[in-house]
């Protein structure tokens, strides 16, 4: 179980943190657990997630590829680029398109943004969320 805090609301977090424990403590058979805290330092949030993936398919259709995986990777070397890496295996040099998974909340908001625009540029208008994530 995870409880995300936000500094400016301990009390609220501390009634979360009570609740999540009691209902840990009725699921759970073990006499002891381990309680970590630790920075946010979090990748894409699950809203950016799906509102990238609603997006990915919408423009697998418009440019004819029905692959999710395939079109992800298409854009995100566009927009992203791509990481060098020699192969340990023989010494080749290999390239790969920097992945969105490993993205920070902010850096998954500007990635969002450039593929809008790109998106733009073709002639797709893609749904919009309702604030800004």
């Amino acid at each position: 179980m995870k409880l995300y805090v936000n500094r400016e609301t301990p009390e609220t977090a501390l009634g979360q943190f009570i609740n999540m424990y009691a209902s840990f403590c009725n699921v759970s058979k073990a006499n002891k657990f381990i309680l970590e805290l630790k920075d946010d330092k979090l990748t894409r949030s699950q809203e950016q997630n799906n509102l990238y993936w609603k997006w990915i398919r919408i423009l697998g259709q418009e440019i004819g590829i029905q692959n999710e995986e395939e079109t992800s990777e298409i854009i995100s070397e566009h927009l992203l680029g791509v990481r060098r890496y020699t192969n340990p295996l023989n010494g080749e040099e290999k390239t790969r398109p920097i992945r969105t998974s490993k993205l920070k909340v902010d850096e998954m908001s500007m990635y969002l943004d450039k593929v809008n625009i790109f998106a733009g540029t073709i002639g797709v208008k893609l749904p919009q969320p309702e604030k800004k994530i």
